[in-house]
């Protein structure tokens, strides 16, 4: 590698990282050789190079960090392609920069109507998976998306909603053109494409009950392409969005019932509320008699760890904190929390102590305090909210 100048030696990564030929032995030199010389590598260099270690699932911290730092000294002019293709790379390889990303969205909202389709599709992406809401960028986004849409495929249109949707942001000239949109094109559309859809609908409270019943036949057809957690978000958009559909419940939980091994145990408390009580779901008792099961792995857990009061004293908190996180909880949900409870012999609370607590709860509230000049909910530097909630943040309109 010493041989190769700058730009031939990040062409080189890039080619083998196109080709799928992970050379580790190649690409361990061509990081050691760039982080020494760093100085002679450019922007655009540095955009093939990130794009051809997250493409090949090389994760390489010093290289990335180093990236980061060079990329934030010269960021001003940098291509759509390289602002797209840099953010996508972070993210992928799960290297989340906040200070890069804070200003690759100031240059990239500057220069958003020079992004191609594809281009917005990844930049989009690339900020939903790092969970960094960015609200002047992702308003100029959904103002640019909704004058082009025509340009856009299906799955760009889908991961862009996607996007919206894990962010918890509602923009709401882009939600009624993506509407419009695919009301004139749904065979475009795969049963993930529009799953997506209803999902981020769900997420920001955006209700085109016409639509989403429109296109649940057309995901039904198509159920067995959905991945567990695809399902489980599918089911609970239908009912947060209040749309009944019997025959995509029956879809979905038939299809569901396939591959319950394969649910993660947050995902099946998700399926199995949003399908509780539905005529339609004929493999509720194989669901509930599954997420039994787990709950019964978490009272088991629960029991070993705190045996008796003494335990607390003795416990490694950290330790404790890392196995539970292993069953993949937030919540054991409106089907899972009495099976819990009863497994640890925990009586559920009566009606009159839940409104006591209410009354405690009220007297006690205060108003909460003012945000300082200048912070705002949605701030560029704010994060996303947890997806398994619905917060909702506006992006303003254009």
């Amino acid at each position: 590698t010493h041989e190769f100048s700058s730009a031939p030696l990040a062409m080189t990564a890039w080619s083998f990282a196109s080709l799928q030929l992970q050379h580790i032995g190649l690409m361990s030199s061509v990081s050691r050789r760039v982080v020494e010389k760093i100085s002679d590598f450019k922007t655009p260099d540095f955009a093939h190079l990130a794009w051809a270690f997250a493409n090949l699932r090389i994760q390489d911290q010093v290289l990335f960090n180093a990236i980061a730092i060079e990329v934030q000294r010269d960021i001003a002019g940098t291509m759509p392609a390289e602002l797209a293709n840099i953010a996508w790379a972070f993210s992928k390889n799960n290297f989340t920069n906040e200070d890069l990303m804070v200003v690759i969205a100031k240059e990239a909202s500057s220069q958003i109507k020079n992004f191609k389709a594809a281009e917005v599709a990844m930049l989009t992406w690339a900020f939903a998976v790092a969970g960094l809401q960015n609200k002047q960028l992702m308003t100029e986004i959904g103002a640019q998306v909704s004058k082009r849409i025509d340009s856009f495929t299906a799955p760009q249109l889908s991961h862009i909603v996607w996007a919206f949707g894990a962010l918890s942001l509602k923009h709401a000239e882009f939600l009624q053109s993506l509407s419009q949109h695919v009301r004139t094109s749904i065979p475009a559309f795969k049963a993930q494409g529009l799953s997506n859809i209803a999902w981020a609908f769900a997420m920001v409270n955006f209700r085109d009950k016409d639509l989403i019943r429109r296109v649940a036949p057309e995901i039904a057809r198509d159920a067995s392409d959905l991945r567990p957690l695809a399902l489980a978000r599918c089911a609970w958009a239908y009912r947060i969005l209040a749309v009944p559909s019997p025959g995509l419940t029956e879809a979905i939980s038939i299809e569901a019932a396939k591959k319950l091994d394969d649910f993660p145990t947050k995902a099946l408390v998700k399926l199995v509320d949003s399908i509780y009580g539905s005529p339609a779901a004929k493999e509720c008792d194989l669901m509930h008699k599954t997420l039994t099961a787990r709950m019964l792995e978490v009272a088991n857990f629960f029991k070993r760890q705190w045996p008796n009061a003494g335990s607390i004293r003795a416990a490694c908190m950290g330790e404790y904190a890392q196995q539970l996180a292993n069953y993949s909880l937030v919540d054991c949900g409106t089907f899972g929390t009495p099976v819990l409870l009863s497994q640890l012999g925990v009586e559920l609370p009566s009606l009159a102590f839940i409104k006591r607590c209410r009354s405690q709860a009220w007297l006690r509230s205060e108003p909460e305090p003012e945000c300082s000049e200048g912070e705002a909910a949605g701030s560029p530097r704010s994060r996303a909210p947890s997806a398994t909630g619905r917060e909702e943040f506006a992006v303003a309109e254009a």
